[in-house]
């Protein structure tokens, strides 16, 4: 439980600040999309022309609970951050040395490149991604293959170049 709560502080120091900034760049096409901030939007975002539907949708909700506050769609990107770190760190206690998988695990928590998918709310896909990619693994790892067949399907909803995930 300890190393649980060591990686949640980590990554909450390493990306804590982004709770107190507003919008980016592309962020604010979010608020131009009527079916994103229309009550009735979320049915527009499952047609077969989006290629990011659960991204999307989490968008709306992000909408529908908090308006334009930029404060919730931070804590909803940080949280998939957090998220993902924690099942990092199941997947790889699975799949290597225990040493081994928490120093890993840790590096991915605080790493740079992870700024833009926990910063920037346009790249929640990538978070969302990647928390579904390892679930979908640890699914596989514990043999639940349907779990991991659904998980899988979710992360190609939020991110279709997840895609290449079954090669790795």
């Amino acid at each position: 439980m300890r190393d649980r709560f060591l990686l949640l502080v980590l990554a909450w120091t390493a990306f804590g600040a982004s709770l107190g900034s507003g919008f980016h760049f592309d962020d604010y096409a979010i608020f131009s999309d009527p079916a994103l901030t229309s009550p009735g939007g979320w049915l527009h975002l499952w047609g077969l022309r989006q290629t990011r539907p659960l991204t999307y949708f989490t968008y709306w909700v992000n909408y529908q609970l908090g308006g334009t506050d930029p404060l919730s769609y931070h804590t909803v990107n940080l949280i998939l951050h957090v998220a993902a770190v924690l099942l990092a760190l199941e997947c790889l206690r699975r799949l290597m040395a225990p040493r081994a998988a928490y120093l890993a695990v840790m590096i991915f928590a605080v790493h740079p490149l992870q700024a833009e998918s926990v910063d920037y709310i346009w790249g929640r896909s990538i978070v969302l991604a990647t928390l579904l990619c390892f679930a979908a693994l640890l699914s596989w790892i514990v043999e639940r293959p349907w779990v991991a067949v659904v998980c899988f399907a979710a992360a190609l909803l939020a991110k279709e170049e997840c895609a290449a995930f079954p090669a790795v």
